[in-house]
């Protein structure tokens, strides 16, 4: 193995890709009605670009749940630093969820706010 590069394969088909870790990770992929495409690296960019595509005010203000909280809150009502991001304002969002769940909030973002988004699990 070339550690310096360990996944640099030879050109021949014989060798397998082994994964070690956690191995294959679902990832969210997002299609804008424009042709735009939303697909980071890692699920919580993706989730939290989209939720800017959406407008982060219109989600505020619609009082959207993730679980038992906002999805989107003020700094001043947070209870748990380490579960949120900052986007504006003094507005955070919620992100200790689990791709599953992120998947189904941008769905119901994408229909409550008929935003006609293409929105897709991947490996």
């Amino acid at each position: 193995i070339n550690w310096e590069n360990p996944y640099d394969l030879p050109d021949n088909n014989s060798t397998k890709i082994i994964r070690i870790g956690k191995g294959l990770r679902k990832k969210i992929k997002v299609v804008t009605p424009q042709g735009k495409i939303i697909f980071n690296q890692k699920v919580v960019d993706t989730f939290i670009d989209v939720v800017k595509y959406a407008g982060i005010e219109r989600i505020y203000k619609q009082r959207i749940k993730a679980g038992n909280k906002r999805l989107i809150d003020a700094e001043s009502k947070i209870d748990d630093q380490e579960c949120y991001r900052y986007l504006t304002k003094n507005l955070y969002i919620y992100v200790k969820l689990n791709t599953e769940t992120k998947f189904r909030i941008l769905k119901d973002i994408n229909n409550k706010f008929n935003l006609g988004l293409t929105i897709s699990l991947v490996f």
